[in-house]
C-alpha cells in the first residue's frame, strides 16, 4: 500500500468515508503528536482503516523536486518546501509553461 501526499488526492464518491469526520474528531487527533504533516498522516492513517487503495499518479499531477523529471512536463507544480526559492521558481516556470 502507498502512502498519500495530501498536496494532490484524486479520489471519487466511493472514497467518501474518508472525509466523513466531525469536527471534534478533527480537533482530538490534531491535538495528537502526529508529526510535521499532521493532515497528510491523518489521511494515510484513515486510507488505511478504510482499506482504500492508493495508486500512484505519476510525477504529471504532483511534481515534487525529488522527481527525476523536468517539471515543465508535469500538469501540477507541487510547490513545497523552501519559501525563499518560490518566487524564483515561480517565475521561472511561468516563462516555461506560458512564455
Amino acid at each position: 500500500m502507498g502512502y498519500i501526499n495530501s498536496g494532490v488526492i484524486l479520489t471519487s464518491r466511493a472514497h467518501k468515508e474518508l472525509y466523513n469526520v466531525t469536527e471534534d474528531y478533527l480537533v482530538s487527533m490534531i491535538c495528537k503528536g502526529l508529526g510535521k504533516f499532521k493532515e497528510q498522516n491523518l489521511i494515510n492513517w484513515r486510507i488505511r482503516k478504510l482499506g482504500y487503495e492508493v495508486g500512484d499518479m505519476g510525477y504529471w499531477y504532483n511534481h515534487m523536486s525529488m522527481a527525476r523529471a523536468d517539471i515543465i512536463d508535469s500538469y501540477i507544480a507541487h510547490m513545497a518546501g523552501i519559501q525563499h526559492t518560490k518566487e524564483f521558481q515561480l517565475r521561472n516556470l511561468y516563462t516555461q509553461w506560458y512564455g
